[in-house]
């Protein structure tokens, strides 16, 4: 028989102690009772610690949840003002009135050196209102070659983007930047710091399109690398090819987004084209005023134009606008017989900032000539 400690109950027992057989040491009756009643009260302690530690789980992960709602709701109420700050900056990007001459409103002094630019000496930017001395332009080192050679134009038609604006790398996270330098490496095949055009073709032919021809492939791999090649030296080094494929992941965003992104200046010369097509001036875009106005356009630069050889220019002309205005009023997945004012922005949006870089419509003119492709294009 083992040693039983004074004051215990036997294993086993119950409340109910015999007082032979649950009793072998002739404790009191007394005595039992206090013991059964410490036991229950041992059992019960346990039973509530254990009791509390649920407790305090629990309540630490409703504290949780609740913080994490509260983080959630802060979150989606961020997001709506965001939200509604960019309504508001697009309403009033859409409901603008001012001329189209505003659009060519600049800054006053050299954006670099800060001194007073003049009409006749300053470079204005096509996108913003910056301006710059051409002798500022040389010494900042922070233009290129090529938009310094192009800034020669910034007072012609086409205008000129000043090395910020034409630098679409400044719109990308620095996620989408660090997803282009492994490109970057994957093209390189040959680590010199620059992409051929065999470089290019060869990893390009990789991705194919099955709706298209090996030809059409082919004229599509040349223009592509011809418009990334800014300084036309027949191979890309980092920045043109950051530049170029900044268009690839901007085109993923979505429409807010890239409105978000366009300057004043591209607003309103984007709202003078469309009221030149808005014969009726209703704020709505009908596929007839678009073929209509793209057709006096044609005329206009085909004006003196020697047409022998063509079979029916009339018709050549008519079908030529027609696919034109189809394009200015088609959505991007659905056909369309009329277009507002709003949805023509957001859907020109993503064009507007692709055409920001300074690319030589002459080079890739003969770019064109020399595969023969002139008639293919027209």
């Amino acid at each position: 028989m083992g040693n039983k400690t004074p004051g215990t109950l036997p294993s086993g027992s119950d409340d109910t102690l015999d007082d032979e057989t649950d009793n072998p040491r002739g404790l009191s009756k007394a005595v039992l009772t206090k013991i059964r009643i410490m036991s229950k009260l041992s059992q019960g302690h346990r039973m509530r610690v254990e009791e509390r530690a649920d407790l305090y789980r629990a309540i630490a992960e409703l504290k949780e949840d609740r913080r994490r709602l509260s983080f959630d709701l802060e979150q989606e109420r961020l997001a709506r003002e965001a939200s509604l700050k960019l309504q508001n900056k697009r309403g009033a990007a859409w409901d603008t009135d001012k001329p189209a001459w505003a659009a060519y409103e600049n800054d006053k002094t050299c954006a670099i050196c800060g001194k007073e630019a003049k009409r006749t000496t300053e470079f204005p930017c096509r996108v913003c209102t910056r301006v710059f001395h051409r002798l500022c332009l040389s010494k900042c080192g922070e233009c290129r070659d090529a938009d310094l050679q192009a800034a020669e134009g910034a007072l012609s038609n086409s205008g000129w983007s000043c090395y910020v604006c034409a630098n679409l790398s400044l719109l990308l996270t620095e996620e989408e930047i660090n997803q282009l330098i492994n490109e970057f490496d994957i093209y390189d095949t040959d680590k010199d710091e620059r992409i051929s055009w065999k470089e290019f073709s060869a990893r390009r032919s990789g991705i194919q399109n099955k709706r298209q021809s090996q030809a059409e492939l082919e004229v599509s791999r040349r223009l592509d690398f011809k418009l990334a090649d800014l300084d036309n030296d027949n191979s890309l080094d980092w920045w043109e090819f950051l530049n170029y494929q900044a268009k690839v992941l901007i085109a993923n965003r979505t429409k807010e987004e890239l409105l978000s992104l366009l300057t004043e200046k591209e607003i309103i010369k984007c709202r003078s084209l469309f009221r030149s097509m808005d014969s009726d001036n209703d704020g709505v875009l009908t596929f007839l005023e678009a073929k209509q106005a793209v057709r006096k356009w044609c005329q206009k630069f085909a004006y003196g134009v020697s047409q022998e050889g063509m079979s029916d220019p009339s018709a050549q002309l008519d079908r030529h606008a027609e696919v034109r205005a189809q394009m200015f009023v088609d959505g991007e997945s659905k056909k369309r017989e009329s277009i507002s004012w709003p949805e023509f922005l957001a859907d020109q949006s993503l064009y507007i900032i692709c055409t920001r870089p300074n690319v030589s419509t002459d080079d890739i003119e003969k770019t064109l000539q020399s595969m023969n492709l002139n008639s293919s294009v027209q």
